[in-house]
């Protein structure tokens, strides 16, 4: 819900935000007030289209879902919203606004869209070792809060490890088939995920039983740079998007934005060896500030580097599933296949340092 990184629309999309925002203020706003409304497109985020709304004096942030069109999704991601509002919370999350109805969201031509209260803050363009321990702290405050309310409905998301539940069109033999012999458009790629595939498949063995006697509670599961907001000391002052939240491992909380770190560090382009060392210098102030307010189970910290590649399969499937369904082109998929087979040599010559940390 940043002001920064902002662009221009096209006449249609303009035109589907102002008729979802009708179901939101029609009897209290003159049309004209409504028509001459300031829109923008915010930058950022694969998933959805989100725009910054100026009416009358205040801002608003309308979210449009492009993953899906799933009312149930959408209602459990805003039950949990509603459910922090019981207690009172160490970090702020997005405020919804009710539409005329008294529903969170409303649906036009198709698409899904929620409004939310504007939050101040921009999103982190560097992190450097506070504001790892900050996000590692709001991460376990996340923890904890979660772990406190109660929601009135069944989880729409599996957990992590479910990758067959969260993916049937693509079971893990299917996955080891394609990593193995990539189709057409991967090609590329082809004598690095080969490369992984046997890792990959030890992966799916070690992650297929006994993760279920772990700690579960309900978790955000994608706690990263990308879902904050900072002010301008660069402090974080806000955790965004829960679109994703589920029961899940507790422990995947901090194994998202590990993973997550992890893999932005090794494909910038200036990466160095001094490069690696802040990296490494991140990575305890995340820990250690997520630490500071969770306690794990030696059984979650040792789990820790398998579901850091977890989360790398997961998003390989996430955007391969959107390729296939033609929402995402093929580059997107190579990005997100470099960054699991980077993560996999990584971890190789790394895991024991990373487990030292923990």
């Amino acid at each position: 819900m940043q002001i920064a990184n902002r662009s221009s629309i096209t006449k249609e999309e303009e035109l589907q935000v102002r008729r979802m925002l009708i179901n939101y203020f029609e009897p209290s706003l003159s049309g004209t007030e409504l028509e001459n409304c300031m829109i923008w497109r915010l930058t950022g985020g694969m998933n959805n289209s989100t725009y910054l709304i100026h009416l009358k004096g205040k801002r608003y942030v309308l979210r449009m879902y492009n993953s899906h069109q799933d009312k149930d999704k959408v209602k459990y991601e805003h039950a949990i919203l509603n459910s922090l509002t019981i207690h009172k919370q160490a970090f702020v999350y997005p405020q919804l606004v009710q539409t005329l109805e008294n529903t969170t969201f409303t649906h036009h031509e198709g698409k899904i869209g929620a409004l939310f209260h504007y939050q101040e803050g921009s999103n982190a363009v560097r992190m450097g070792p506070s504001q790892y321990l900050q996000l590692g702290q709001k991460a376990g405050q996340v923890t904890l809060a979660l772990s406190r309310i109660t929601v009135p409905l069944a989880p729409v998301y599996p957990p992590y490890y479910r990758l067959d539940l969260a993916y049937p069109e693509i079971s893990q033999a299917k996955f080891i088939r394609f990593l193995q012999q990539p189709d057409s458009s991967f090609l590329t790629l082809r004598q690095e995920t080969k490369e992984i595939a046997e890792v990959i498949e030890e992966l799916f063995i070690k992650t297929r039983g006994g993760l279920e006697d772990l700690p579960h509670q309900l978790v955000h599961g994608d706690l990263n740079a990308s879902n904050i907001l900072v002010n301008e000391e660069g402090d974080i002052t806000t955790i965004l998007d829960f679109e994703f939240a589920t029961w899940d491992l507790r422990v995947m909380e901090l194994a998202v934005p590990l993973s997550d770190l992890i893999t932005g560090m090794i494909l910038n382009e200036n990466y160095t060896a001094k490069a690696e060392e802040k990296m490494w210098n991140n990575l305890n102030a995340l820990i250690s500030g997520y630490t500071s307010e969770v306690t794990l189970l030696p059984e979650e910290k040792d789990m820790i580097p398998s579901l850091v590649l977890l989360r790398r399969v997961d998003v390989v499937m996430h955007f391969l599933t959107r390729y296939h369904k033609g929402i995402d082109p093929a580059d997107i998929v190579s990005d997100q296949l470099q960054k699991l087979i980077s993560c996999v040599r990584w971890l190789a010559l790394h895991q024991a340092r990373v487990r030292q940390l923990l």
